[in-house]
């Protein structure tokens, strides 16, 4: 093959090959002010934390992206913990949508057996109580089934590290819903709160609808939301089992009582429509997307906009587990709309200088498509403001290719050389 034909057909795998498989190994995408990017630098280095993702969405886009520390390729996967909630309320909302179910339905309407809570014996149990952790379900309950290996008890058990829940381990089969509502007792009242209708948090809560939801549609949990939401997204890398990644997982960390941070093996768990979501920043950013766009993501449609402000009451927005933690944020202004996404792999690390940072630096470029903006001067013949335009950022796989182009012509330009040398 003579260097013409070569070069032509690399460039065409450059062109053609999915943005997923291009951002390997990236770690930045985009752009942000150079004292915002100090501000979240500062903030990162002084928290303590090993690695993180962050990202920042304006009007619908994805502007920017990082990864830091040890593990700074933003195809690195992390555990988002309790905002896999987000994704199992999706799921009741588009069997809601679909006429599948209705959200004020007695969670009995759908299964064989009652479910009431044993001190008000005569309150029904709706989907939407459950979904707002106001069904009276206690947060932790042996009926969340074990999530942890003996193997990871064991470690931890050797670290002299205690959990504070209660946390029996895993021998990596899982139950039938059936098979779990027999061996537990639904109705015991070991499982309820004494009453009913007032928020408490609670993760027994959502792994009974990740049942329930397999009971109603006779398909897995994670099927169907791989298959109603993750794939018409093209969120190629939001999974809930980690055996299925061939990309980098971070890898968590723990702080013993000494104030050694140790690094943990990557595990599995069993955390399903409580806790079992795996994603990257620029994946997660997709669904932010979809749901403060009225439902569109692109040209693709997951949400009816009359169900958007439904979706945005069950959005969770923090999640925590052993050795990771994840928050995100969404806010409508007079200027726009802004969105903000972190990933840690330490669940105690002091994410909050982070955070603030990374807010005040989405308002600061949010800011640029205030109305009042778009009067701005500029100063000179020759320069323009960039305040002056109110166009949108473009949309994120372009943005990410383009902040892929310039790395991709050095890569094409190496290869020339060293072919050249070859001749």
């Amino acid at each position: 093959m003579n260097l013409k034909s070569t070069t032509f057909l690399f460039l065409i795998l450059f062109l053609v090959l999915p943005t997923n498989v291009l951002a390997n190994g990236i770690t930045e995408i985009g752009s942000i002010s150079e004292e915002g990017a100090i501000a979240i630098q500062n903030a990162f280095d002084a928290s303590g934390i090993p690695s993180i993702q962050a990202a920042i969405i304006i009007n619908n886009a994805l502007v920017w992206a990082k990864g830091y520390g040890e593990q700074p390729a933003l195809n690195t996967v992390f555990r988002t913990g309790s905002v896999t909630k987000t994704f199992t309320a999706a799921a009741f909302v588009k069997l809601n949508e679909t006429g599948i179910i209705n959200l004020d339905d007695d969670v009995s309407d759908y299964l064989p057996f009652q479910v009431r809570n044993p001190n008000e014996p005569g309150t029904i149990i709706t989907i939407r109580m459950v979904l707002e952790h106001k069904a009276g379900m206690k947060i932790y309950h042996q009926f969340n089934q074990p999530w942890i290996s003996a193997e990871m008890l064991q470690l931890l058990d050797d670290l002299n590290y205690t959990i504070s829940i209660p946390v029996p381990s895993w021998n990596g089969i899982r139950l039938p819903l059936q098979d779990i509502i027999n061996s537990t007792n639904i109705n015991d009242p070991d499982l309820w709160l004494p009453t009913t209708g007032d928020f408490a948090y609670s993760n027994t809560g959502y792994f009974f609808l990740s049942f329930l939801l397999e009971h109603i549609t006779n398909n897995t949990w994670s099927d169907y939301i791989h298959d109603t939401i993750l794939t018409p997204l093209g969120m190629n890398e939001t999974k809930f089992n980690v055996t299925e990644y061939a990309q980098p997982v971070a890898v968590p960390h723990l702080k013993l009582d000494n104030g050694t941070l140790v690094a943990l093996p990557v595990y599995r768990d069993y955390g399903y429509g409580a806790g079992g979501l795996m994603t990257t920043v620029t994946d997660l950013s997709k669904f932010i997307i979809a749901v403060t766009n009225g439902g569109w993501y692109g040209d693709v449609q997951i949400f009816q906009p009359e169900y958007v402000p439904i979706m945005n009451q069950y959005l969770q927005q923090y999640g925590s587990m052993l050795g990771y933690s994840a928050e995100f944020g969404k806010f409508t202004t007079e200027c726009g709309k802004l969105g903000a996404v972190l990933f840690t792999n330490w669940d105690m690390g002091n994410m909050a200088l982070i955070w603030s940072a990374l807010l005040t630096e989405g308002q600061s470029l949010l800011s640029q498509y205030c109305p009042e903006a778009t009067t701005t001067t500029p100063t000179t013949s020759t320069t323009t403001s960039p305040t002056a335009t109110t166009t949108n950022p473009p949309p994120p796989d372009i943005l990410l290719i383009s902040g892929l182009s310039i790395g991709g012509a050095v890569v094409v330009i190496a290869f020339l050389l060293v072919l050249k040398r070859r001749k």
